[in-house]
C-alpha cells in the first residue's frame, strides 16, 4: 500500500484536480463545467424571464376584465344607476377588453421566442453535459483499478477464515458497472431526463378568483360599497385555492434577509430539488367572492368612486389610524405585493384582527400589507 497505492493516488489526485489560488479555494475543473453551464443557459434564461413576466401581465388583464364586466352587468341591474355611469363602466370594459389582447399577444410572442431557442439550449447543454460524464468516466475507472489492487494488497485468504471474506468483496468489486452508474445518473439528473419545456398557459377563471388582493369581506373600507341581493351574470369561481395551511409557521423558520430566492427552472433541473418555485412558502389569503353589488339607498356612485373600491378594499389601504404594538416571533418574507416583509424580532403595528383564515393586516415601516397572524405577538405595554 505504501509503496503502490498511496503514491499513485496521489500522483492521480494532483494531476486531475486543481484548486484555485484564491480563496474560497474551489476546484477548478468544477467551475469551469459551472461556468459552461451558466454560458449555454444564460439566453434561454433571459427568454424564460420575459415568458413569465409577460404571463403574469396577462392575467392581471383577464382578472381586471372579467372584474369590470360583472360591474357592468351589475349597474345594468341597479335601479338607481345613471346613463352616464353605465356609459362610463362600458368604456372602462372595452379598454380592459383591448388590454386582454394585447397582453397575450405579448405573452404568445415571448413563448415563441423561446421555443426557437429551444433547440440551441439542449444541443449546448447537453455538449457540456457529455463533458462531465466524460471526465466523471475517468475518475470512476481510475478508482475501480485502485479498490483492486487496495484488495490484491489486502489480500490474506491464505487463511481459511478470510476465504470467505475476500472472495465476496472481490465479487463486490468486479460487479461495479460504470457505464449504468453514468446512464442512471443521465435518465434522473441529466440529459436524458424528460425535458420540460414550457407551453402557452390559458387563463382560467376558475383557477384565480376575481381580485385577489380583498380580504374576506368589502364591509371594513370606506367605499360605502355593500352587498345586496342583486345577482351578476358571470358568478364568481367556485373553486378558490385553499392556501392558509401554509400560514402556519415551521418549528424552525427558515431566515431570509435578503427576500425571497427565485429559480428559473430548467429542464435540467435536479428532480430532488423539488419545486422552482420560490423556496419561502406561499400562505393564502381569503378571496373575494367576486359579486360587486349595487349601492344602497339612493347614492350614487361615480366613475371614480367605483374604480376606487378595490383600492379601499385591498390590505393596503392605510386609514391612518393607531395600530396595536406587535413583535415579530419569525422571518417572514412577503410573496406578493400586498405582503409585509419582516425578520424576527422587528417591531411593528397590527392594524386589525386575524381573519378566518389566519392573516392580520399591519402597519410597518409606513407600509400597510398582510402578514401570517401567528408569526407576531402582541407586545404588552407597560403599566
Amino acid at each position: 500500500m505504501t509503496d503502490e497505492i498511496q503514491p499513485g493516488l496521489k500522483h492521480w489526485q494532483k494531476e486531475h484536480f486543481h484548486k484555485t489560488s484564491l480563496p474560497p479555494q474551489s476546484l477548478k475543473e468544477s467551475k469551469q463545467f459551472e461556468q459552461e453551464f451558466d454560458q449555454a443557459q444564460k439566453p434561454w434564461a433571459k427568454r424564460m424571464k420575459k415568458v413569465n413576466q409577460c404571463k403574469k401581465e396577462y392575467y392581471q388583464a383577464c382578472k381586471m376584465e372579467r372584474s369590470l364586466q360583472v360591474q357592468v352587468q351589475n349597474a345594468k341591474n341597479d335601479p338607481n344607476g345613471t346613463p352616464e355611469q353605465l356609459k362610463k363602466m362600458q368604456e372602462k370594459w372595452k379598454k380592459a377588453e383591448k388590454e386582454v389582447e394585447r397582453t397575450r399577444a405579448s405573452y404568445t410572442s415571448a413563448l415563441s421566442g423561446l421555443d426557437a431557442d429551444n433547440p440551441r439550449y439542449l444541443e449546448e447543454m447537453t455538449a457540456v453535459f457529455s463533458r462531465t460524464q466524460d471526465f466523471e468516466r475517468e475518475r470512476l475507472i481510475f478508482f475501480k483499478d485502485l479498490f483492486s489492487n487496495l484488495h490484491q494488497a489486502l489480500n490474506v485468504t491464505t487463511k481459511a477464515d478470510f476465504t470467505a471474506i475476500y472472495r465476496d468483496l472481490e465479487e463486490s468489486i468486479a460487479q461495479m458497472d460504470i457505464d449504468a452508474d453514468l446512464n442512471w445518473w443521465s435518465a434522473n439528473h441529466g440529459v436524458d431526463m424528460p425535458a420540460v419545456l414550457p407551453q402557452f398557459e390559458e387563463y382560467s377563471p376558475e383557477l384565480t378568483a376575481i381580485s385577489s388582493k380583498k380580504r374576506s369581506t368589502v364591509s371594513d373600507t370606506n367605499s360605502g360599497v355593500t352587498l345586496t341581493g342583486i345577482t351578476p351574470v358571470i358568478s364568481s369561481p367556485e373553486v378558490i385555492t385553499n392556501r392558509s395551511s401554509q400560514a402556519q409557521p415551521e418549528t424552525n423558520p427558515t431566515t431570509t434577509s435578503n427576500g425571497p430566492n427565485t429559480t428559473i427552472q430548467t429542464p435540467f433541473d435536479d428532480g430532488l430539488s423539488g419545486s422552482p418555485t420560490p423556496t419561502t412558502p406561499v400562505c393564502g389569503r381569503p378571496e373575494d367572492d367576486g359579486q360587486i353589488a349595487a349601492p344602497p339607498g339612493g347614492d350614487t356612485v361615480g366613475h371614480d368612486e367605483i374604480s376606487d373600491a378595490d383600492y379601499y378594499a385591498s390590505a393596503t389601504y392605510d386609514d391612518g389610524r393607531p395600530g396595536i404594538p406587535v413583535r415579530a416571533l419569525y422571518d417572514y418574507t412577503g410573496q406578493e405585493d400586498d405582503e409585509i416583509s419582516f425578520v424576527a424580532g422587528d417591531r411593528f403595528e397590527k392594524l386589525e384582527e386575524a381573519d378566518d383564515q389566519g392573516w392580520c393586516k399591519g402597519r410597518k415601516d409606513g407600509r400597510v400589507g398582510l402578514y401570517p397572524a401567528n408569526y407576531a405577538e402582541e407586545i404588552a405595554s407597560a403599566p
